[in-house]
């Protein structure tokens, strides 16, 4: 008898787990398994208006409880706006970086058509925004620069690797400890808000530099373990630095490094033979994503979103920089995690229901 209850009542808990929609209240969008799906199959019909063609698709995530809306199509191919509410959004890191800041400044009708600089009137109190047509243009502030869209000010700054002292690659000058603190200051006194998102990726720099400083680092597949936990010290150094200069509720974002265009048909070494090899992209993107969940860092993994192209060319417009089709399926990834932690307010319509 008691075990005929006990069946009876493990069908009735199973019916109920089957019958509710639980929420999902800490979707990972930027690491939960996904693929690319063809935007033709969208039930609206929509072209992706900034893909190249043959390559008009989408990622799409396979949990349907955290699907990815378009956010970034929505607002880049459209007058969407959020008046008076340009989320702030600093990226730090290196130039695969600053495309993304590119890519999403040209498309937000950020075009470039001025080069005026965004600065302060004499009083250093009143922010002038140059404009072309109403439209606010590209600005520079102190180790930064950026732009101003109807949705987002998205600012950029470079870093030289996670080493505090260098030598850095082509001799840069001044490490992150004086740089971090620099442009996060600059870039709230410029848009009158702390980042509401901050996203950390230096991985080339990393490499380039140590070649710098002792280029037998990079002659094995597998890096030593002193220079894995030389780079992992450093890595929770600058992740703390940033944490303490942003408020709690900023959002943190680790982003990984999508594997460079190889120098031959093996696919082993960079083409740039500064960036190493495959195997030192890989270790370091793992690297960090360990510390990014140590410091509960939100992760945005580039590794498998292109794990599906043959060669790098495909997703690359030149021998390492994504194209602009990459780039804002990233920054997408971004507004919906900004979106699902409040700091962001969709636009009306987002399910395209694929």
């Amino acid at each position: 008898m008691m075990n005929l209850i006990t069946v009876l009542l493990g069908l009735a808990m199973l019916s109920l787990v089957q019958s509710r929609n639980y929420p999902v209240l800490d979707c990972k969008y930027g690491q939960l398994p996904g693929r690319w799906v063809n935007a033709a199959g969208r039930s609206d019909g929509k072209e992706v208006f900034y893909q190249p063609v043959g390559i008009k698709q989408d990622w799409k995530l396979f949990d349907a409880r955290c699907r990815l809306q378009p956010l970034a199509d929505q607002l880049l191919s459209s007058n969407s706006s959020q008046p008076g509410n340009r989320v702030p959004i600093l990226l730090i890191g290196d130039s695969t970086d600053r495309f993304i800041q590119q890519d999403v400044c040209e498309l937000g009708k950020m075009v470039g058509a001025r080069t005026d600089s965004i600065g302060f009137d004499t009083d250093q109190t009143t922010l002038r925004v140059p404009e072309v047509d109403g439209v606010p243009q590209k600005f520079e502030c102190n180790h930064c620069s950026g732009c101003m869209t109807d949705f987002a000010t998205i600012g950029h700054s470079y870093v030289w690797g996670v080493s505090p002292t260098g030598p850095y690659h082509y001799n840069k000058t001044g490490g992150w400890m004086e740089r971090i603190p620099d442009v996060i200051a600059s870039f709230k006194n410029l848009t009158g808000r702390d980042p509401e998102m901050v996203v950390f990726a230096s991985n080339f720099w990393d490499i380039a530099s140590w070649g710098t400083r002792n280029a037998s680092i990079l002659d094995t597949d597998d890096l030593e373990d002193w220079v894995m936990e030389d780079f992992n010290q450093n890595m929770s150094h600058v992740l703390s630095t940033i944490e303490s200069l942003v408020p709690a509720s900023a959002i943190k974002v680790f982003k990984t490094s999508a594997w460079p265009e190889p120098a031959d048909c093996m696919g082993q070494s960079a083409l740039k033979g500064y960036l190493g090899r495959k195997s030192h992209v890989a270790q370091l993107n793992a690297a960090g994503k360990h510390m990014a969940a140590m410091h509960g860092w939100e992760v945005v993994d580039l590794e498998p979103m292109v794990a599906k192209f043959g060669h790098p060319s495909m997703y690359l417009r030149d021998n390492i920089h994504p194209h602009m089709f990459l780039n804002i399926e990233i920054f997408n990834i971004y507004l919906n995690i900004l979106r699902a932690h409040g700091h962001f307010m969709a636009p009306a319509q987002t399910d395209i229901g694929i």
